[in-house]
């Protein structure tokens, strides 16, 4: 026998058609009012750190958070382009100095993490992601030579 699904009684109904008026009078006492603001909520700037360590921060009304080495880099520099990343020189991902904040395309951050190039001394983490980078131009040409569209 197939199975019925549940439909409440009041759908689709206004308070008057199923709810007594002293019943209706009793619920308004506990709904939210205008311009309440649950316990738990933050103001625009608010900042919190999830599990890993990134820092987030509250940029809009309701509930708009975003990185906050992200917002620091795109106020400074404007949208980060997709396939791209914001990453930390020195790994520290409570320094939020522009000088410390590098934009890398994805590809270039994984490599860097596969070969340990992420230092936490900003110069050896540059000289990774130009390492990282020679490496990636060495494949294409690979790649193009092997398919023998010699450039």
């Amino acid at each position: 026998m197939p199975k019925v699904p549940y439909k409440a009684h009041n759908k689709g109904k206004k308070w008057n058609e199923y709810m007594p008026k002293r019943s209706q009078e009793n619920s308004k006492k506990t709904q939210f009012k205008k311009g309440y603001k649950p316990h738990n909520w933050l103001p625009i700037g608010s900042e919190w750190t999830n599990e890993k360590g990134y820092v987030y921060i509250k940029i809009k009304e309701p509930n708009d958070w975003q990185l906050k080495h992200r917002y620091i880099y795109e106020q400074h520099y404007g949208k980060i382009p997709k396939g791209y990343c914001v990453i930390f020189l020195d790994t520290n991902k409570k320094n939020f100095k522009l000088n410390n904040l590098q934009l890398v395309k994805i590809k270039e951050k994984l490599m860097m993490k596969n070969h340990h190039f992420l230092s936490l001394n900003k110069n050896v983490t540059k000289t990774g992601l130009v390492t990282v980078k020679l490496i990636i131009k060495t494949c294409d040409k690979k790649r193009r030579v092997n398919n023998g569209k010699i450039e």
